[in-house]
């Protein structure tokens, strides 16, 4: 039997779980341990790595609707919403299980408290610009110039990266969530076992790492794209002009 793209969307949704499970159970942890950062970077890493060839290791409901934005701009016709959004529930179900399985293993009390020690118009800014910077960072990392030559562990390395960075400056005041698939997660998560929800603080953590995503993508479209393109032009021509 042929594998079609049906499958290969299906298979892409079950790395998103996977992936997402991944980074949860360490995010639900990782604040128990000194160096908490570092843990949460390496779950990226394992993560992008195993996912980068089937699903693309979006993993960040960010990222996913900035790769939307930029494959429409770029190829100029409409992206299927439908994956979109089950990029997204794949994303934060993985998420969400991490936490209940974290509960389970370790007791409720082990969750992780996402919240912001900040003021709201702080935590939107700071939240905003870090993810601003990942979503820029996998802009490139997947445009024509570089998603050729880049393997998963180098991906994943800056990826990782970039995560680290927000985790270590984020950390004691919104706590470096950059991601609307986590923070919807672990909040729900929370929220469940313990009978409320703080719906200020999942609203922030919803919005802020979206809008950061779409002025990725405005930031690539306006300048990054034209120039790669400019680029990729004088590389061809230059060959062209070598071989003559």
């Amino acid at each position: 039997m042929p594998y079609t793209r049906e499958d290969r969307l299906f298979a892409s949704y079950v790395m998103e779980f996977l992936g997402s499970f991944v980074i949860g159970m360490v995010i639900q942890l990782a604040h128990l341990f000194s160096f908490s950062a570092f843990a949460i970077s390496l779950s990226f890493l394992i993560a992008v790595i195993l996912a980068a060839k089937i699903s693309g290791a979006h993993l960040n409901g960010a990222v996913t609707i900035m790769l939307a934005l930029n494959k429409i701009r770029s190829e100029g016709t409409p992206h299927n919403v439908e994956i979109v959004f089950k990029y997204i529930i794949a994303q934060v179900l993985g998420g969400f299980c991490a936490g209940v399985c974290a509960a389970m293993l370790y007791g409720s009390v082990s969750l992780v408290d996402i919240k912001s020690t900040v003021s709201y118009p702080q935590a939107f800014a700071l939240e905003f610009i870090y993810t601003f910077i990942l979503c820029t960072v996998v802009s490139i990392l997947c445009s024509d110039l570089y998603k050729t030559s880049h393997d998963p562990t180098i991906v994943g390395a800056l990826v990782a990266g970039s995560v680290f960075l927000a985790s270590m400056s984020l950390g004691d005041r919104t706590g470096g969530v950059i991601n609307p698939s986590v923070g919807v997660s672990a909040i729900l998560a929370r929220a469940i076992l313990y009978h409320s929800i703080n719906l200020k603080q999942i609203w922030l953590y919803i919005f802020a790492p979206i809008s950061g995503g779409v002025g990725a993508h405005l930031l690539y479209h306006k300048v990054i794209r034209p120039a790669f393109r400019l680029q990729l032009t004088e590389t061809k021509r230059d060959i062209k002009l070598s071989n003559i």
